[in-house]
């Protein structure tokens, strides 16, 4: 179903809720006249589910699921009687519904209460209901199992706890749940149970877990699990819906975002569940989207999500979902428009007092603030989220803080506050994720600070820390596909090149952050890019204005002692120059050489039919950057790198470039060849048993190998450091087979199958799904065949 289609269903639920109530109500009272009490207790449950789904995940309760709420009560008077009345009142069955009944009936009235908070006179009759019902259980614990004996009071305690105090309202979260009810709770899902009222287990491990991810991630995901867990058993699409999405933010959270993205369509492709369920899991889409640099895509799916909120009156959700359509225009440079929409957003979170949500809205007021240097404004706001911060001991609330604090010390000029940003940064990075993103922002922040460092303090150990930090994030944006994160890697690394002296490489790396920026629609990225372009336009007119001062001095010079030294200097540089052209054949195909000297002014490229590409990439190479001191990560990659390009020459095989532990390399270009894909299967076999029989020597790492055939674009970048690179659909695709492929595979295309599949040995894996294209039939290269 397209996106658009859901929104019209849900107009079309919006306005035919008359007829799905009495579609409802006449379903129960058929089962209640044939007094088939189970069956019409099933059918109150599946309205009840419906509108714990549409109260907003349990934030709010809205006029439309009130007027469901309405049926649901007339239903439970009638539900009761006739279980009075029944002849097999007596059977423990009989007795397991009756208080499944009396739980559903709390849960009602816990509903009403989270948007009736101050409201003492419910609360007190909530109370003393759920004592009355807790009472009952121990006074029949001999006519229930104790499994289901313990199952009630866990949930009874639950809406006990989990109410909203009147005087701080969602001050704690939407819930104020104490520690030893948490790990009883916990203790409890570990243990495995045999559940009977499978729906109230399932919505309670969705909230439970849910609370969690905020800052027990891990113990928060079992808690989920076990719900999916049950509500598959259960069956109930609704429950499926709910559980899918939140452990779709758990993997979101943790930065796996192929995972989360999973989670996020299956909750969307349940059938018999109403489409207004779906505006968390299609507003959590369009997250990922964005983190994927697709703004237009993602800017779509938030206001579809957003108008499925509005449709029910779901405040909370339409004020996340507000901020984050701020969040695009911020990433487009829109910082009017952003703060307009944080500023909407705010406004309703305020009213609901949920501190979580504040902090972060605040925290997008600050990345604004910041971007226009006004840091009065932005030291404002961070003390305003210290206030929240003190308030409530939360991790995340926390980790917010520190970051938002940390980014407003590292725009200081004061050396002490530097310092204390970079401890900060240090801080997050080195720390258990909390929030994947706040991760890589603390890791962008802290690169910058150590070249800053570099520039007053040019130590081989700062440079080493930031190298490795800095491709750790490039790593991490190439394996999740994070564009914004990669051209960040890029104007780093220019950076690192630029204080180095290395001026060409940093062109090369803002032409190609550049590139992406346009090809992502990330204008602000962009002006970021600008901006280190001109920095290095005014470093590179420094030096060459130094070089020149260094020749006029010269022409003041005319004795015979001064020409003589110019003679000499002369045969020095001649020397030098043939060390140069010895230099230039290693960094270079020998076959371009002589065109670059021949031609100085103008930009060598030429188009290659049938080019074989490669790609090859540690698997886990984040984590285990991790682990390794920087100097043994660094000799690590240099000992497989070595023996890869010992392999090169065997195979007529040309290497493009490593970055960071990603190797690229090609056949067919600048030489031609008539056999490219054979050659390349060659090296990609024999370099994947080189792995294989070197697993403990190398750390246990695990290579995913990609390689494609066909057109290429091949051509020289730079001026006075000279880079031979290919560009192309096949390379895009080659690149996508390493990076949809599996640890210790080589997969390899449907073009280098037919072309080798007479003389090679392969398994067919079928068709997979890779970015911007139909899906790609692939095959796994084996071996030759003898």
């Amino acid at each position: 179903m397209q996106i658009d289609d859901l929104t019209t269903e849900s107009e079309s639920l919006i306005k035919n809720r008359d007829g799905i109530l009495e579609n409802h109500s006449q379903r129960f009272q058929s089962y209640i006249e044939k007094k088939n009490i189970p069956k019409a207790f099933e059918e109150f449950r599946e309205l009840f589910l419906l509108v714990a789904g549409l109260s907003g995940s349990l934030y709010v309760v809205n006029d439309f699921a009130s007027d469901y709420m309405r049926k649901l009560d007339q239903m439970v008077v009638v539900l009761e009687n006739s279980l009075e009345k029944s002849v097999n009142s007596s059977d423990k069955s009989y007795q397991s519904l009756s208080f499944s009944l009396e739980v559903s009936i709390i849960y009602l009235r816990y509903l009403e209460l989270l948007v009736d908070k101050d409201d003492q006179v419910k609360r007190r009759q909530y109370l003393e209901q759920i004592e009355l019902l807790k009472q009952q259980v121990l006074q029949n614990e001999n006519s229930l199992n104790p499994e289901e004996a313990l199952e009630l009071q866990l949930i009874l305690d639950f809406f006990k706890i989990g109410l909203p105090v009147s005087d701080s309202g969602f001050n704690t979260g939407y819930y104020q749940i104490r520690k030893d009810y948490v790990n009883a709770y916990y203790e409890y899902v570990q243990s495995k149970p045999a559940v009977f009222d499978k729906t109230s287990i399932s919505n309670l491990c969705s909230n439970i877990g849910g609370i969690l991810l905020e800052d027990q991630l891990e113990v928060g995901k079992e808690i989920l699990e076990f719900g999916l867990e049950l509500a598959q058993e259960s069956q109930s699409p609704a429950l499926l819906t709910r559980s899918l999405t939140m452990l779709g933010h758990y993997y979101r959270l943790k930065g796996q975002l192929d995972v989360a993205l999973d989670n996020y369509q299956q909750s969307v492709r349940q059938e018999n569940v109403p489409h207004l369920l779906f505006a968390y899991p299609i507003r959590h889409i369009g997250e990922i989207l964005q983190t994927h640099g697709e703004l237009d895509k993602a800017r779509l799916y938030y206001e579809k999500s957003l108008k499925l909120f509005e449709l029910v009156s779901n405040d909370l959700g339409v004020a996340r979902t507000l901020q984050y359509i701020g969040n695009i225009h911020y990433l487009q440079a829109g910082f009017d428009e952003a703060l307009d929409y944080y500023g909407e957003s705010l406004q309703i979170l305020k009213r609901h007092n949920y501190q979580r949500m504040i902090v972060d809205v605040l925290y997008s007021h600050i990345k604004v603030y910041l971007e226009r240097s006004e840091l009065e404004l932005a030291q404002k706001i961070v003390n305003e989220i210290q206030k929240h911060q003190q308030e409530r001991d939360h991790k995340g609330i926390d980790q917010v803080y520190r970051l938002s604090q940390a980014l407003v010390y590292k725009m200081s000029r004061r050396r002490v506050k530097k310092a204390r940003a970079q401890e900060l940064l240090e801080q997050i990075v080195n720390e258990g994720i909390l929030n994947h993103e706040h991760t890589i922002v603390a890791m962008q922040h802290l690169c910058e600070l150590l070249v800053d460092e570099m520039r007053t303090e040019p130590a081989e150990e700062i440079f080493v820390e930031a190298n490795l930090l800095v491709n750790r994030l490039l790593a991490i944006g190439q394996e999740q596909e994070l564009y914004q994160v990669q051209i960040q890697a890029l104007i780093l690394q220019s950076q690192f090149d630029m204080v180095q002296g290395k001026f060409d490489e940093t062109l090369v790396k803002l032409s190609e952050a550049d590139v992406m920026c346009k090809e992502r629609n990330l204008p602000q990225l962009t002006e970021y890019v600008l901006q280190f372009r001109e920095r290095y336009l005014k470093e590179f007119s420094k030096w060459q204005s130094i070089v020149h001062d260094n020749e006029t001095i010269q022409d003041r010079l005319a004795n015979e002692e001064i020409q003589e030294y110019i003679k000499l200097t002369l045969a020095a540089v001649q020397e030098e120059k043939q060390q140069t052209e010895t230099l230039l054949q290693t960094v270079l195909p020998v076959e371009i050489i002589p065109h670059l000297k021949d031609n100085t002014t103008e930009v060598y490229a030429e188009r290659f039919e049938r080019v074989s590409i490669i790609f090859a990439d540690i698997v886990g190479f984040t984590s285990l950057s991790t682990k390794l001191a920087p100097h043994d990560m660094v000799m690590l990659l240099n000992e497989i790198f070595t023996k890869f390009d010992t392999l090169l020459a065997k195979y007529d095989v040309e290497k493009i470039r490593t970055i960071g532990d990603n190797y690229m390399a090609v056949v067919g270009a600048p030489r031609r060849n008539q056999t490219p894909s054979k050659m390349m299967a060659k090296f990609a076999l024999e370099v994947s048993l080189y792995l294989r029989n070197n697993v403990d020597k190398l750390q246990g790492v695990k290579f995913r190998i990609g390689v494609n055939t066909g057109e290429v674009v091949g051509g020289v970048v730079g001026t006075d450091r000279y880079h031979f690179d290919v560009w192309g659909d096949a390379v895009n695709v080659a690149a996508r087979m390493e990076s949809h492929g599996i640890p210790d595979k080589i997969q390899v295309t449907e073009q280098v199958y037919n072309d080798l599949r007479d003389e090679f040995i392969f398994e067919e894996r079928g068709f997979i799904e890779i970015k911007g294209k139909e899906p790609v039939k692939t095959w796994f290269l084996l071996g030759e065949r003898t």
